[in-house]
């Protein structure tokens, strides 16, 4: 990989050749710019801070290997959707073997976890490295394999010379500043017959309550909390003029899960969203 601050490639010491040093943060190296940490420490200290308030939110070390299908988890009912992407993703590598695979929004690492478990070499990556919220959290996996690296996902750039044969977007894309940059930012790294998996996708109808929705959640977080609620300015949400920009870029659109629920929202009810995957595939 390349260095952030450069962009000349790092060693296995974290340094590049232009002597700028990287350290490990929780165990995981941190390849941030000074300026980017600076603003991302004052941000994830308000986090834990406001984390550390909330009642059981801290699943237990010694359940981690059983992610996602343990249900002694705080919020358990969130993980169901994560149990499906996870049946997807394993239909959709299953006649594949040893793929480097890139997870970017990989929070607490358990996607990477499985999938390293499956064979294949892992990357994850995230802004977090919180030992339960982040990535720092890999150091209570059995499987230690996979590789976690804490990096700015508004800019991959160090990672332009490398190649990934399965890129996931793992339920983060309303969090980039620009998501279709990002995106055709990562096509470029994909090899030949590489796939680009954007998972989480909920397609808002009704976006102007939606916009409103979310700039109201901001203010009242604020006021309650003193920090802002998202760490980069972000839209937040995915209309239908964004699924129709998917496609048109080149994706293909699944609609998932397959069941009445997510198909009613899609064809019968006006102001509601409907959730779906977006896969790419390059070209030989």
């Amino acid at each position: 990989m390349l260095c952030p601050r450069c962009s000349s490639k790092l060693n296995d010491h974290l340094t590049c050749e232009s002597h700028h040093s990287f350290q490990l943060h929780n165990g995981v190296p941190a390849l941030v710019t000074p300026e980017f940490k600076q603003r991302l420490d004052v941000f994830t200290d308000n986090l834990v801070k406001y984390r550390q308030q909330e009642e059981n939110r801290k699943i237990k070390e010694s359940l981690f290997d059983e992610l996602p299908f343990t249900r002694d988890v705080p919020q358990a009912y969130l993980w169901n959707a994560k149990q499906l992407d996870l049946e997807f993703i394993e239909q959709f590598t299953a006649d594949k073997k040893g793929l480097r695979i890139l997870e970017v929004g990989a929070w607490n690492g358990w996607l990477s976890n499985r999938l390293s478990k499956s064979g294949h070499q892992v990357w994850a990556i995230d802004y977090l490295n919180d030992e339960y919220d982040g990535l720092g959290a890999h150091k209570h996996y059995t499987n230690q394999e996979w590789r976690p690296l804490q990096v700015d996902l508004n800019d991959l750039s160090l990672f332009k010379d490398e190649k990934f044969d399965l890129i996931i977007v793992n339920r983060c894309s309303i969090f980039f500043t620009n998501p279709f940059s990002t995106f055709d930012f990562l096509k470029t790294l994909l090899c030949d017959q590489g796939s680009l998996l954007i998972t989480g996708l909920q397609i808002v109808k009704n976006w102007k309550r939606e916009k409103e929705r979310i700039e109201t959640m901001k203010k009242v977080f604020f006021a309650n909390h003193g920090f802002e609620m998202f760490m980069f300015p972000i839209k937040g949400y995915f209309n239908t003029d964004n699924l129709k920009e998917l496609r048109v870029s080149g994706f293909r659109i699944v609609h998932f899960p397959h069941n009445w629920k997510n198909w009613v929202k899609r064809n019968l009810l006006p102001n509601s969203h409907f959730n779906c995957l977006a896969i790419y595939s390059s070209k030989p």
